[in-house]
């Protein structure tokens, strides 16, 4: 006992709390709280809740609220699960994971995925990224469908692209598809599907055609894949000599 007052014993270690010692009080000196016995646990003898001058209807701890979290260590901490009957509204980043707030990003999922999914079709198309493929995987129900590898490439399909495009399956362009900047263009004016089949045609040492004549040499080139006979040209004689 003080002549002001008088010292409770401070313990960082809760002592024992029974029945008999109900209404049992000590000071932690870890937290900085007051403790009291009510039977059974020890509970805060103290508010630690007050109200602010200019906002009477808020309350604080230590300038931080926490559910579920004695020492919370951001303005709201929960350590649970939190459902909204309304809208959310944030005004900086939403951060999932162990993000770094200093980032200028709008969402930041680190370690994990981000999934959108459809009660109605039973589908849930997920963005997934892959540590062991340094790839970013667009895929439905698991299945890969389009991926974005570091450095740039894209491949459609669930193969690893190894090319700037690289595609698994069959293609359909309804425009025109340019090559190496035009210098090749194939073009599509009708629904008539366009082929080109290649052959390498064996002349031997010479092959010589009159003036004003014809020579012919035979050559494997399937038409199986025609629906009427395919059409052969030839041109630009590049050596030899005799009439052409």
């Amino acid at each position: 006992m003080l002549p002001d007052g008088f010292i409770i014993p401070n313990s960082s270690i809760a002592p024992s709390c029974t029945n008999e010692e109900k209404g049992k009080l000590y000071f932690n000196s870890t937290t900085d709280l007051m403790m009291l016995c009510n039977g059974t646990t020890w509970q805060t003898a103290s508010n630690q809740w007050f109200r602010s001058f200019d906002q009477p209807n808020t309350l604080y701890y230590n300038g931080k609220v926490g559910i579920n979290n004695p020492t919370p260590t951001y303005e709201l901490d929960v350590n649970g699960v939190i459902k909204l009957g309304g809208n959310l509204l944030i005004d900086t980043k939403i951060g999932i994971g162990n993000f770094t707030q200093s980032q200028d990003i709008g969402l930041e999922v680190t370690d994990g995925d981000i999934a959108i999914s459809s009660s109605a079709d039973s589908k849930v198309w997920k963005f997934n990224y892959s540590d062991a493929d340094d790839a970013l995987l667009i895929q439905e129900d698991g299945i890969s469908r389009m991926v974005f590898s570091n450095g740039g490439y894209v491949g459609i399909g669930s193969a690893i692209p190894t090319s700037a495009l690289s595609v698994e399956g069959s293609g359909r362009f309804y425009g025109e598809l340019t090559v190496n900047g035009s210098s090749g263009i194939v073009r599509s004016s009708s629904a008539t599907q366009l082929k080109c089949h290649i052959t390498q045609l064996n002349l031997g040492t010479s092959f010589s055609v009159a003036k004003d004549g014809c020579s012919t040499s035979d050559a494997d080139l399937t038409a199986a894949a025609f629906t009427g006979a395919p059409t052969v040209q030839v041109g630009n004689k590049i050596s030899g000599t005799g009439d052409f």
